[in-house]
């Protein structure tokens, strides 16, 4: 999969690469599983005796740590390569899905949320410059258009399939489908 992200502009003006498409790919299906669980940690949060400002702490914790993160982040991925960090970004969050799964602690909970917002801005900075790398620069703005519909999409989508999912099996095969 990897393999497709070569950092080669293309010749022919055209944006629906193999490369382009894999990036748009990867950021809708990250972003399904960030939208996936949307619902749920509240939820869960609740269920495992979380204030309503544990709660809400929750949410800062994601937002802080991802507006503090991504300056370091976008540092980190011109030295070592956007798809270094990408790939990174997409292990951590697959991996703190799995971690909700035994936690039972409201500030565990917070903590979680703290690396997710890391984990988060360790996958769309990298795939906005690897966009910028693979898209003609005629079309730049296209292929950054549907790199963010990509994402929209998968906030769209995830929270509603993972409440179904929830509702019907639990918290816990949403967070490992996430």
């Amino acid at each position: 999969m990897w393999h497709l992200l070569k950092a080669q502009r293309g010749s022919n003006n055209g944006i629906y690469t193999p490369a382009i498409l894999m990036l748009i790919f990867i950021v809708g299906v990250s972003f399904l599983g960030l939208g996936f669980v949307m619902p749920l940690r509240a939820l869960y949060g609740r269920e495992i005796g979380a204030s309503s400002a544990e709660i809400g702490l929750m949410t800062g914790s994601f937002l802080l740590a991802g507006f503090i993160a991504s300056p370091a982040i976008g540092w980190f991925a011109d030295r070592f390569g956007y798809k270094n960090i990408l790939w990174i970004g997409l292990l951590l969050h697959a991996l703190l899905m799995l971690a909700y799964i035994p936690a039972q602690d409201p500030i565990l909970l917070i903590g979680l949320r703290a690396l997710e917002g890391i984990a988060s801005v360790s996958v769309l900075p990298p795939t906005r410059a690897l966009m910028n790398t693979l898209a003609p620069r005629t079309r730049q703005g296209e292929a950054l258009g549907l790199l963010s519909a990509s994402q929209t999409t998968g906030i769209l989508i995830g929270p509603a399939l993972g409440a179904v999912l929830a509702s019907q099996a639990g918290y816990i095969l949403s967070f490992v489908i996430a």
